[in-house]
This record gives structure tokens, C-alpha cells and sequence, in this order.
């Protein structure tokens, strides 16, 4: 992760500094790929850099960047052709806020998709027209009336002729009025699709920030670069990835089933909102279930031995601790040092002003170290004196270097700064940052001042660069400036550009924050896998997503599915036939809980709900009721007695279920028919199932708290019709009585 200032390749090569040419140009960049978190994305752009006789730009500058920007995410790599030399990215951090064209790329869209909505309905209406007009000319085509010539016989009537024509006009009015029916669905879809887009674009937007930041870049040439002549201009692919705040999405599906049930193929899609402040257009989009950020710990895997349990020694390459933050920098300043020593002045400074103070103290650390390596000290070792100057050099550094100084030094009685009361080494704080709890407050100090607050806005805390002389210390990242002079209006001052500029990042803050709490549209839900494994859906096709903080939906893939229908009856409930959908995807990642819009054929079924499914999973979806399927049932009860000494109640139950289909294919229906079970323990109460045609099964699963569930599970033909028969006897003892057909007590 590249933060603010900090490095991406640590070691410059002075010696080629005359590569690099002197202006600072701009390179336009555009978003090429967006991959959305559950809440925030990260962005990619892609641009040109271009270097004319082999010369490249010692830096460049990237505008158009967000507002909600993370700074401590932002990664620059610089991409070639195979074999290309060209420059590496050497720092990256945000610059300045400057004011931005007004944003019209949504209007424009919304005006495209208006555009397309009204001619793709035009076309569809023209169509259904035509289609009209050729039945209307159809039912015109007709014999004419055969002449009656005055006292003569008629003339013969060919019936041959008037069949033909007869057949004609049956075969391609039906023909043509199958075609009128799908162009009458594709207009009414046209006609509901520009319904949709007028509305949606008579929404109000959210308002565009007019800033957007800037990104300046420093490039080092790659090792073996070498100048090129000739006026040959050489173009390589500069790439900024960054986390950006105010983004989200949640899944969905669309189901389309083929007309017989027997196919089925499912569409991903990601329903997604982002108010990021930049379109996305033509975009790569990638959603996933991550987190933005999330803290995760490091396995550490242990060797597993069976042996005798031995101490446990000092691994190889260890080092005790080091007593300061400057050793840490040890043997970086003995490698930097001995590159820089024996340059020649055009390369014997290091890059920048800060580095430049730091030379000649690199280069005493360097003989030290290389006179105690000599002398068989260890490799950190070097006199108090050096380290003492080297301290003091760095002081100094500090105190004229100017910049951000962080916290401003921390008194009490006019006397030393916090930090050294507390006796701690000059390299462990900013400029005087104190120690936040290191000791009790003196009594007498009644002149000290608390800690400011934007000391504990850890968010803005920076670790600078290895050529700085605050390194190894947090210090705090500039606050949020405009462009100096990049105001045009009249009487503007920086102080007030300044304070528009913090209001604008605010309520770019703001407007991220409230995305990520809104509530989704009805059916919705936020992506799942907050534990465990995350998943990533990748479109396979580019997408358009504006920043305005609405809800676009985005087609991801598809999917083909092994559909297996099932038609199920209950006539003892309802006369209606429900129809059930047992789909199996061959994905090799899971569904995620989410809506689902089912189409039957061209037309919209209903919308239902996927579970969450695992990946080549299965599961169910109700497609409510068929009504090309019709049932009835038929019962009839005869009652007798029998017995003489203990007399008993015989009730004979006839039921008829009849199943009649009027669809063009054949089916395989399950009716579901229930027995009357005798109460346990009680044995006077029995039933026998005299006769069922055809033969059934129980029902299951079996559930205790429903006992005597049967079912019957047959074909029946295109057009055709089936009878089910069901005769069972109930026999009740003496001493009860039926009311409305339930067996009680008698008096």
C-alpha cells in the first residue's frame, strides 16, 4: 500500500538524472476498471505517458481525482510492451484542490438512454403496424363473385382453387398473428422500459462538487535506461489505483424460462449506487463481498516434529532491537552513502533539499561504519560523537527546513520542550509531539497546554520518506488547500478558496456516508459472507454507473440452469394447480440471497427470492398458478351399520379427482390427497383404505404433526385428461356421533 509520501522505489540512480526533461506535465487518465466493496470501490485509471527522444518527465501531474479519496491507498505502476525500458513511479501523493468542469456526463447519459428508449418503441410500434397492415390485406384477398350470365346454366366452381386459398389464408394468418402477439409484447416492454427512463431521469440528482484533487507523481528511470536519439516519441501506460469512500451494490438475478419449463438460463446482476463524485463510464465492474478494509492476522505456521523437545535458539539474521528509530536507517545510509560517495557533483546529491542537508551527515555515518567494521565492531556501531553531530545536524535540519512541523513544541515555564523533560531520543517525535501519557502532570505546571485534537486524528498521520529528515516519526498530512490562483472570480482570496474547499471535502464525507447507510429498494439486501470466504463477480461486459447516489442496475452474467418443473394439486384445498421450479446452476461460485424477476417465455411471471445457494447448488422457486391446468374433486360418503352386541358406524368415502390439460406439452402432475388417521390408543376408531386407482405413495418427508399425507405423481397428455380414484371406510363404535362430519361423543 502506498501512502502519502512514501516511497515506491527507495533507490534513485543519480546517473541518470539527465534523462528526465524539466516541465511538469499532465497526463489524462480515465477510469478503466471499478471494483465495489460492500461499502467504498477501489478505482483503476489508465493513461498515456509519452517521452519524445528518450527523454521522460521528471514528474507528472493526474487530475480529475475524487474528493473522498483514501490517501494512504494510492499505488502508481508504469506499464510497457515487453522488453520496454521506460520510468518507474517513484513517489505519489495528493496535491492541491482545484475547481473542476461541471459534470453534465450523467445529463448526457440520461439523454442517450431517452434516445434509445424512444427509438427502440418507435421501431417496435412500426413493426406491430406493418404486421397489421399485412393481416389487414390478408382478410382482403378474396375470389371474385362468379358471373351469372342471363338464361345460360352457371359456370363449374373449381373447389380445388377456393381450398387452396382457404389454406393460405389459415396458414399465414396464424403465421402472422403469432408474430403480431411477440410484437405487441416487445412494444408494451418498450413502452414500460421508456416509461421507466423518463421517470427515472425526472429524479433530482444529487449536486456535483465542482473540485476534484490532484495527483502529483515523481518517476526515476528504470535501471538500464538509456537516452534514445532521433525525435521518436515512446508512450508507455501509466496506472493510479485508489480506495475511494461512498459506493455500495447489492445482487439480484433475472430468471428466463422457456415456455415448456424444461430450460432455464439465470442473469447475475449487482444493483449499484456510488456518489464518488466521477462517472464510471465504460468501465470494468468487479463485486464482491469484501470489505474495503478489514483486519486480518497473519498465519504463522509452526513445524510439527516428533523428536526429542531441544531449546530454542536465536534464529538466523537476528539482531537485537534497535535503540532508535535513525539506526534503523543504518545500513540503508552505508548503501545510499557509498553510492552517492565518488559521484561527481552533477550526481553526488541526492534528489530534493531535504536529502541534499542529509549528505554530508550520510556520508561521516558511512565512514564511521566502515572504520568500526574495520576494527571488528559490530555493523551498527559508530562513535558518540558522529551520532551526537548527526543528531544535532538533524536538529538543524529541522529547525530551517520549514514545512509541516507537526505539533508545535509543548512547554511549561518557558523551560525545554515535553519531549525532552521526558529524556526521549530526538528521533522518536514529530518536532516535539509529546508522548501522550509518559508522565504524571506536574502540579506546577499550570502553563501547559492540553494535546491538540488534530493530534489524535490518526487518519492524518504520515510516515515521510527515507530522504526526509522527519523520518521514522508520524507527522501530520497538509490540510485540505485549493489551487493557489486556481480561482478566476473576482475578488477571491486563497483564505476563502481554502474554506470552500474544506466545506466541499465534507460534504463529500458526508454524502458517502449517508450512501452507505440508506436503505435499499424493497427486495434488497446487503451482499452476505461477512465472515468466512468473499466471493467477486466479474461483468463480462463494461458499465456505465454515474455519480449521483442512485441505484443503477448492472447486468453481471449468465448462467445456464437444468430446469425440472413440478406441477402440484391439492384439491381437498383449492382447485388451483401451482407450479414449482427445481433449478441447478453449474456456476462454480454460490448465488447470494437476493431478488429474482421471473419471465416465462417473453412474458414477466412474478418476482421471487433466490436462498443463498452453494456454488453447482440447487434450489426452488414458486412460478404461482397455471391456469392452463384445471382440477375437480368429487366426494361422496355412504354410512351402514354393523355389529349386534357392539354396534359400530361404517362410513365409506368415494373420491374422484379429475385432471384435465390444456397445455401444448405434456406434464407430470403430483396430487396431494390426505386420509383421516384414528387417534392413538383409541382402537374402537379405524380406517381402511379400501381402493386406490392408480397406485400412490406417502407423501415425503413424513411429519408426525400431519400424519396420513399420500400422493399420486402421473403424466397426463397435451389436451388430455386423467381420473384418480380413492375409496377408504372409516368405522366409528356406537357411542359416537358424526356432526358436520367429525366423529364426537355421544350422550
Amino acid at each position: 500500500m502506498l501512502r502519502s509520501g512514501t516511497s515506491l522505489q527507495h533507490v534513485r540512480n543519480p546517473r541518470v538524472a539527465p534523462l528526465y526533461g524539466s516541465p511538469t506535465p499532465e497526463v489524462e487518465t480515465a477510469v478503466e476498471a471499478v471494483v465495489v466493496y460492500r461499502e467504498g470501490a477501489r478505482v483503476t485509471r489508465r493513461g498515456t505517458l509519452e517521452a519524445a527522444a528518450g527523454r521522460w518527465p521528471e514528474r507528472v501531474r493526474v487530475r480529475g481525482l475524487p474528493l473522498p479519496i483514501d490517501h494512504a491507498s494510492v499505488r502508481v505502476r508504469v506499464e510497457g510492451p515487453d522488453g520496454a525500458l521506460g520510468p518507474v513511479a517513484a513517489t505519489a501523493h495528493t496535491g492541491f484542490i482545484e475547481r473542476s468542469p461541471e459534470w453534465a456526463s450523467g445529463a448526457r447519459l440520461d439523454e442517450e438512454a431517452l434516445r434509445e428508449a424512444t427509438l427502440t418503441r418507435d421501431h417496435a410500434a412500426a413493426e406491430v403496424g406493418a404486421i397489421e397492415g399485412m393481416l389487414e390485406d390478408l382478410a382482403a384477398l378474396d375470389l371474385r363473385p362468379r358471373p351469372e350470365p342471363d338464361g345460360e346454366a352457371p359456370l363449374p366452381s373449381p373447389t380445388e382453387a377456393r381450398l387452396a386459398l382457404v389454406s393460405f389464408r389459415r396458414k399465414q394468418g396464424a403465421a402472422l398473428g403469432r408474430k403480431l402477439a411477440v410484437a405487441r409484447r416487445r412494444l408494451a416492454e418498450c413502452e414500460r422500459t421508456l416509461e421507466a427512463v423518463a421517470a427515472d431521469r425526472a429524479r433530482p440528482r444529487q449536486p456535483r462538487e465542482g473540485w476534484s484533487r490532484t495527483l502529483e507523481i515523481d518517476l526515476a528511470p528504470a535501471p538500464g535506461l538509456q537516452p534514445r536519439g532521433g525525435d521518436a516519441t515512446e508512450r508507455l501506460q501509466l496506472v493510479v489505483e485508489y480506495l475511494v469512500a461512498g459506493a455500495r451494490w447489492s445482487p439480484g438475478y433475472a430468471l428466463f424460462v422457456d415456455p415448456d419449463l424444461h430450460g432455464a438460463r439465470l442473469e447475475l446482476t449487482a444493483l449499484v449506487a456510488q456518489c464518488t463524485g466521477e462517472d464510471w463510464n465504460d468501465a470494468e465492474l468487479t463485486v464482491t463481498t469484501a470489505r474495503r478494509e478489514r483486519w486480518v492476522d497473519l498465519p504463522r505456521l509452526e513445524p510439527i516434529r516428533i523428536a526429542q523437545a531441544l531449546p530454542r535458539g536465536r534464529g538466523r539474521g537476528w539482531r537485537p532491537p534497535a535503540p532508535d528509530t535513525d539506526a534503523l536507517f543504518a545500513d540503508y545510509d552505508l548503501a545510499f552513502a557509498a553510492d552517492a560517495e565518488g559521484l561527481g557533483p552533477a550526481y553526488g546529491a541526492p534528489q530534493g533539499e531535504m536529502a541534499r542537508r542529509l549528505s554530508p551527515r550520510l556520508r561521516r555515518r558511512a565512514k564511521a561504519l566502515r572504520t568500526g567494521a574495520a576494527r571488528g565492531a559490530g555493523a551498527g556501531a559508530g562513535s558518540a560523537e558522529d551520532a551526537a553531530h548527526g543528531a544535532d545536524e538533524v536538529d538543524g535540519a529541522h529547525d530551517g527546513g520549514g514545512g509541516d512541523s507537526g505539533l508545535p513544541p509543548h512547554t511549561a515555564d518557558g523551560g525545554g520542550t515535553a519531549a525532552a523533560d521526558l529524556g526521549a531520543p530526538a528521533t522518536t517525535l514529530a518536532e516535539g509531539a509529546p508522548r501522550l501519557g509518559a508522565r504524571r502532570a506536574d502540579p506546577g505546571d499550570r502553563g501547559a497546554a492540553p494535546v491538540p485534537r488534530e493530534w489524535l486524528d490518526y487518519r492524518r498521520l504520515r510516515l515521510p520518506d527515507h530522504d526526509d529528515p522527519r523520518r521514522g516519526r508520524l507527522v501530520r498530512a497538509p490540510e485540505e488547500r485549493a489551487q493557489p490562483g486556481g480561482d478566476d472570480r473576482p475578488g477571491a482570496s486563497q483564505e476563502a478558496m481554502d474554506a470552500e474547499v474544506a466545506e466541499a471535502a465534507e460534504r463529500a464525507r458526508l454524502r458517502a456516508s449517508a450512501l452507505a447507510e440508506a436503505e435499499l429498494p424493497e427486495g434488497y439486501s446487503r451482499p452476505e459472507a461477512d465472515t468466512g470466504p468473499v466471493y467477486a463477480y466479474e461483468a463480462r461486459h463494461t458499465a456505465q454507473v454515474a455519480s449521483d447516489g442512485r441505484f443503477t442496475m448492472v447486468p453481471l452474467f449468465e448462467l445456464p440452469c437444468e430446469a425440472r418443473p413440478r406441477y402440484i394439486a391439492i384439491p381437498q384445498i383449492t382447485s388451483s394447480v401451482f407450479r414449482e421450479l427445481e433449478l441447478e446452476h453449474d456456476g462454480d461460485q454460490p448465488l447470494l440471497g437476493g431478488p429474482v424477476h421471473v419471465y416465462v417465455g417473453d412474458a414477466y411471471a412474478m418476482t421471487s427470492r433466490i436462498p443463498w445457494t452453494a456454488a453447482g447448488g440447487r434450489f426452488e422457486l414458486s412460478l404461482g398458478v397455471e391456469p392452463l391446468i384445471s382440477v375437480s374433486r368429487l366426494e361422496s360418503e355412504t354410512e351402514s351399520t354393523s355389529g349386534l352386541i357392539r354396534g359400530a358406524v361404517d362410513v365409506r368415502h368415494d373420491v374422484r379427482v379429475d385432471i384435465e390439460s390444456n397445455l401444448p406439452h405434456e406434464i407430470r402432475v403430483e396430487v396431494r390427497e390426505r386420509v383421516p388417521v384414528g387417534p392413538v390408543g383409541q382402537q374402537d376408531v379405524r380406517v381402511s383404505l379400501d381402493e386406490v386407482r392408480p397406485p400412490w405413495g406417502r407423501l415425503e418427508p413424513e411429519r408426525t404433526d400431519l400424519p396420513g399425507r399420500y400422493r399420486w405423481l402421473e403424466w397426463v397428455a397435451s389436451g388430455g385428461r386423467l381420473t384418480l380414484r380413492l375409496r377408504y371406510t372409516v368405522r366409528l363404535p356406537s357411542s359416537l356421533e358424526r356432526i358436520d362430519g367429525v366423529a364426537r361423543l355421544g350422550r
